[in-house]
């Protein structure tokens, strides 16, 4: 694929220009052995020439097939683009709306998707990594597996279900994006940003958060089952209600957190800042806490009630949790 070309064209904030721009080179991972193109060898093992100049009518690219070929021009490098595919980014490159979009795998590296209408889109395992998804409709939308490291989501509806199932979300920026009932199990989140994002409802279980910014999100009602939340930043967020069964807070900073009637069974809370959190009705009897005072979670005005369930030698005493001597 003729990356630095593509690159160059994609910082353009205008979805027309850059998708239409796209159109022209390999969206799919693969180009077009032009008529006349013969498999060569890459005379200096040096792939970064792959798509540049290297004569006065020849450029090296791969062709469908994977070969290094020399590609005589003029070349079509869309001409191995699913059909499907194709007339989706046709119609969003003209329109900027293409509900039910079809565009697995496609490579969509940097592009910024301003106001575009992707509601219920298919992007399966698209290459995503640093798009801009501003004012995008991406209710119900299929996202699974996708490549979204580095990614910016400023006011995205990803309501509806909206699939992120195993997705790469890595130092992915969230601001004004709603992910409720979004499903993000198996997702590899670590090191994003996603402060005051509403994720109530959301499914997370097995996620990987550790070194996430999580402060002030709603978690309400979320399933975080086996999530990792190591060392992450969870202060002043909601989860009530929230299902955290085997969660690895160990080292999580939760001051100032609502935990009402939400499940820890089993979750490792050592090491874990709780001050002035609220776990009224919560279920920690099999919670770790810290077996030896150096790793008990860190307790400090934290609020209960008599519903809230204790691990052994730890009480609710006069509305606030009290840790073993």
């Amino acid at each position: 694929m003729r990356v630095a070309q593509w690159y160059g064209m994609a910082r353009t904030k205008n979805i027309a220009s850059t998708l239409s721009a796209a159109l022209t080179l390999l969206l799919a991972g693969c180009a077009m052995q032009a008529p006349g193109g013969l498999p060569v060898d890459d005379p200096d093992g040096d792939k970064e020439l792959w798509g540049t100049a290297l004569g006065g009518d020849c450029a090296y690219d791969v062709n469908c097939e994977g070969d290094l070929v020399c590609v005589e021009f003029p070349a079509d490098f869309h001409a191995c683009q699913p059909a499907d595919t194709e007339e989706s980014l046709n119609l969003l490159r003209e329109t900027g709306d293409c509900p039910g979009c079809f565009l697995e795998g496609a490579h969509l590296e940097r592009v910024h998707f301003d106001n575009a209408n992707l509601e219920g889109a298919d992007l399966r395992g698209a290459n995503l990594n640093r798009a801009v998804f501003s004012g995008t409709n991406l209710r119900g939308a299929d996202l699974s597996r996708t490549n979204l490291r580095s990614a910016t989501f400023l006011d995205v509806d990803l309501t509806g279900g909206a699939d992120l199932r195993y997705a790469d979300l890595q130092t992915t920026y969230v601001r004004g994006t709603d992910l409720t009932a979004a499903r993000l199990d198996h997702a590899d989140i670590r090191g994003a940003d996603l402060r005051g994002t509403n994720m109530a409802f959301a499914d997370l279980s097995e996620a990987a958060l550790s070194g996430a910014q999580l402060a002030h999100v709603n978690l309400d009602n979320a399933i975080l089952f086996g999530a990792s939340f190591h060392q992450v930043n969870l202060d002043s967020a909601t989860l009530r209600g929230a299902d955290l069964t085997g969660a690895e807070l160990y080292g999580a900073v939760m001051n100032h957190s609502t935990l009402t009637d939400a499940n820890l069974t089993d979750a490792d809370l050592r090491f874990a800042a709780l001050n002035d959190a609220d776990v009224s009705g919560a279920e920690m009897s099999l919670a770790v806490l810290g077996m030896t005072p150096d790793e008990f979670a860190i307790v400090e005005e934290t609020r209960c009630t008599a519903l809230t369930t204790l691990p052994s030698s730890w009480s609710c005493e006069d509305g606030y949790v009290v840790r073993p001597n």
